[in-house]
């Protein structure tokens, strides 16, 4: 099955009405969206990362 007819099936899976002429926009959208670099780079858990504290000096001053 080509890319073309199986984003085809999926958009009559879906309900949506699929014009022929419309397929191959769709397919150049959607590689360009793959290809786009991330903003995030990549993938990160925020619990790898120390969070930043801030301690009043007082709190030190007397501990």
């Amino acid at each position: 099955m080509t890319e073309a007819e199986l984003l085809k099936k999926q958009l009559m899976d879906k309900g949506f009405p699929v014009h022929e002429g419309d397929i191959p926009y769709i397919l150049m959208v959607l590689n360009s969206i793959k290809r786009a670099p991330s903003p995030f780079g990549r993938k990160t858990d925020l619990n790898e990362e120390v969070p930043v504290v801030i301690v009043d000096k007082e709190l030190l001053k007397y501990d």
